[in-house]
């Protein structure tokens, strides 16, 4: 168990240097998020890999990190960041397929839905907001978990709501559990 502790560190210290300068779409620096995803698979109940693949699960896509650095952190870990990261020119379907195929990376993604429809409350490019909960709507709903379903739910309705009146839920580990049996 030590052994992820030290595991779990690494990783947040990677990601970190890893999306050092990128900004979220609200302007808040994007480590925010993968913390935010990790911190969500904790509150879903999973332990440390979850979390670490949670740190991990854009630094394939978004940065110029290698599989060769995920493959440090263990099978485990490496399989689902490598479920989690889109492939150029591959179709939502393939994807999600990827995706479901892999209990940690199932829930990671959920964790993932759930934090971007959250992050949809702080943008203030409205068009935005709209396209991408209609994507989200699109891609995850049905498929994941009831949190994410509740989550892209939320996110339909707040958009038409001043900031200050908006509430963020919290969600059960029971909304948390992927509809899929692994």
């Amino acid at each position: 168990m030590s052994d992820y502790y030290t595991l779990f560190t690494k990783a947040l210290i990677f990601a970190t240097e890893k999306h050092s300068g990128q900004l979220r779409k609200d302007g808040r620096p994007y480590i925010y998020h993968p913390i935010g995803v990790a911190q969500l698979t904790h509150m879903a109940g999973k332990g440390l890999k979850y979390q670490i693949a949670a740190l991990l699960h854009d630094v394939l896509e978004d940065t110029d990190a290698s599989i060769a650095d995920i493959r440090e952190y263990g099978q485990d870990i490496y399989d689902a960041v490598r479920c989690l990261t889109r492939i150029k020119g591959e179709s939502s379907d393939e994807y999600m397929a990827r995706v479901l195929s892999n209990k940690i990376a199932t829930v990671v993604k959920s964790c993932d839905v759930i934090n971007n429809m959250y992050d949809t409350l702080l943008c203030d490019d409205v068009e935005w907001v709209r396209s991408y909960v209609r994507k989200s709507g699109l891609m995850y709903k049905g498929k994941l978990c009831r949190a994410t379903d509740m989550a892209i739910d939320m996110a339909v309705r707040y958009m038409d709501i001043e900031p200050e009146n908006r509430v963020v839920p919290s969600y059960s580990k029971e909304d948390m559990t992927p509809y899929i049996n692994f």
